[in-house]
């Protein structure tokens, strides 16, 4: 007994095959409640462009922001995010309590390694059409340096 393809789930699943998603998806795991927002504290993004740091700095920063947000996202249901037509990306910077605001310009080339993980842990080319990417541009300030991801359909 399968899921009827009349269904909404039946929907998710058969738009899944038909951009190549392979593994079985359950009903369980459908439909995912969207939009769906993370906050991931400790996740400090900073403009790379401004970054006069040493490689091996900047590659360690490069490294904990993507562990960070692998954490984060493996929580979530790869399958179910697949089977969307377009999935939004919405990425918020929260500042820490004596943060400053970054400009539009580095706004967007901070949040370069986040981006690119959640394209990793998706499997899509953070080029692709499938992606809508949406730098916020509200800083919040916070007790705590972070982002906040949010994940919709387009």
């Amino acid at each position: 007994m399968g899921i009827p393809a009349d269904s909404a789930a039946g929907q998710l699943v058969l738009a899944a095959l038909a951009r190549g998603v392979t593994r079985d998806v359950t009903p369980a795991e459908l439909p995912l409640p969207l939009p769906l927002t993370l906050t991931i504290e400790g996740v400090r993004v900073e403009s790379e462009a401004n970054a006069h740091a040493h490689w091996r700095t900047r590659q360690r920063r490069a490294k904990s922001q993507r562990a960070l947000v692998r954490l984060a996202l493996s929580r979530l249901d790869r399958a179910a995010l697949l089977a969307l037509p377009r999935l939004r990306v919405t990425l918020t910077r929260l500042m820490g309590p004596r943060g400053r605001g970054f400009d539009s310009d580095n706004l967007v080339g901070a949040f370069k390694h986040v981006r690119d993980e959640v394209a990793a842990w998706l499997g899509v080319d953070d080029g692709s059409d499938w992606w809508e990417w949406v730098v916020s541009p509200a800083q919040m300030k916070g007790r705590e340096y972070g982002v906040r991801i949010t994940l919709e359909k387009a």
